[in-house]
């Protein structure tokens, strides 16, 4: 019997041919549909912003008009007679502090007349004005526009509602041609609470 010679590298080589030839072809494959990414970076932007939300504040009276007397104090306008006769409201979209501030009287010819005076205790040519709460309690002398104070805090979004009322004093008049009729303004700001 003859003895027959198995060529056990070559078989051997050859299992390890397809079993190589199979990986590559895989990794191929794999590579094909792969992104190669070589020495990838990322950035960034910084992104800053400040929410906020709308104020709209009015106030039910646009003009009110006082038949005063120089010299007098506590006067009260005509249409308005009483503490709760104006009310400011807040129809925007966030609280809002109301900040009030008024200035110097001008006479229909434009010539400035009466000073505002801020505390309460106007002297000649002087006039000051004063907001009432609703209970007649609290009364709140209004600033000149350089000393815009703080009147009320957190007047409510959405229909938040302040009643008040407008007082005049005058000082006495220093002369016949201060007693023109005046103009002047009560300004009402909101700033966000």
């Amino acid at each position: 019997m003859g003895c027959m010679k198995k060529n056990l590298y070559g078989r051997k080589a050859g299992e390890i041919k397809k079993a190589l030839l199979v990986t590559l072809v895989g990794a191929m494959f794999v590579s094909a549909i792969t992104p190669v990414v070589f020495g990838a970076t990322s950035d960034y932007i910084i992104v800053n912003f400040t929410p906020s939300g709308a104020i709209d504040i009015s106030v039910n009276q646009t003009e009110v008009n006082f038949s005063a007397t120089a010299g007098t104090s506590g006067n009260y306008p005509t249409e308005c007679p009483d503490n709760n006769d104006i009310a400011v409201f807040n129809d925007g979209q966030v609280d809002a502090d109301i900040s009030i501030d008024s200035n110097i009287t001008t006479n229909s010819s434009g010539d400035r007349e009466w000073t505002l005076d801020e505390d309460g205790t106007p002297g000649e040519d002087h006039h000051s004005f004063r907001l009432v709460n609703n209970s007649g309690a609290a009364q709140t002398f209004v600033p000149n526009s350089d000393n815009t104070a703080v009147w009320f805090t957190e007047l409510n979004a959405g229909g938040g509602t302040n009643l008040f009322g407008v007082m005049l004093d005058l000082g006495n008049a220093s002369s016949s041609t201060k007693l023109d009729a005046q103009l002047t303004w009560i300004n009402f700001t909101g700033v966000a609470s």
